[in-house]
């Protein structure tokens, strides 16, 4: 996937600015998401969601990157998050928009 690939042609070059970042804040609309890095450093992406329009409470848990357990959490374990939920992936490409 060209997203991981891209990741990592940067962990490869900027391997210890990669490892220290961190995500101080994220913002999770219907047609952007934005994510603010810990070195001051911002990116957004278009919000990309599953086809359905209801989101089940069972589908909203995403594991250590639910809505409220985003922040502060490293670039490098969301990157090594394998994941198909569309949102996942939103997040990464704002995060690589950001770097």
């Amino acid at each position: 996937m060209i997203l991981d690939e891209t990741y990592n042609l940067l962990k490869t070059k900027y391997t210890n600015k990669i490892n220290s970042l961190e995500i101080s804040d994220v913002r999770i609309g219907v047609f952007l998401t934005a994510v603010l890095l810990s070195d001051g450093s911002c990116g957004a992406a278009s919000t990309s969601i599953d086809a359905q329009s209801h989101c089940y409470k069972k589908d909203r848990d995403f594991g250590d990157f639910s809505p409220a357990k985003i922040k502060g959490k490293k670039v490098i374990d969301l990157f090594e998050k394998n994941s198909s939920i569309k949102i996942i992936n939103t997040l990464k490409v704002a995060v690589l928009n950001a770097i």
